[in-house]
């Protein structure tokens, strides 16, 4: 990470957090996902030299960020919940091809994904445990 989170972003960035702290489960998942899409909405930037943004410094909008800054943001918030997360990426196979990063939740018998450059609550539930590692 190139550019160090201010003090005051650090405060901001903590106080972002705990505003979760009364929801749970689902619920949880939808809000934060929601809060960071709207604080980070519509800052999305394509990078030539990729550098991870501090999520303080992303959810304050001195910079913008992209798929991998805003799956990094969304995954710690979650992680400050106890939830467990994964990072998918995926390769397009058109002419022009790009990657693109999600995060994965997992639960005891399931995932969801949440792709946070999306306004929209996507989800993809699996249900077989037997595609969980846990």
């Amino acid at each position: 990470m190139k550019e160090e989170p201010t003090k005051t972003e650090l405060k901001d960035y903590l106080k972002f957090i705990k505003s979760f702290s009364r929801y749970h489960g689902g619920d949880l998942l939808r809000k934060i996902h929601d809060e960071l899409w709207y604080k980070t909405f519509p800052a999305y930037q394509e990078k030539e030299k990729w550098e991870l943004i501090h999520p303080a410094v992303l959810i304050s909008c001195r910079k913008q960020g992209n798929c991998v800054d805003k799956s990094f943001a969304l995954a710690d918030i979650c992680d400050s919940y106890g939830l467990k997360t994964k990072f998918p990426v995926a390769t397009s196979i058109e002419s022009n091809p790009f990657k693109h990063m999600w995060v994965r939740f997992y639960t005891k018998k399931s995932y969801v994904d949440l792709d946070p450059t999306i306004s929209n609550y996507v989800l993809l539930i699996r249900e077989d445990p037997s595609l969980i590692s846990l």
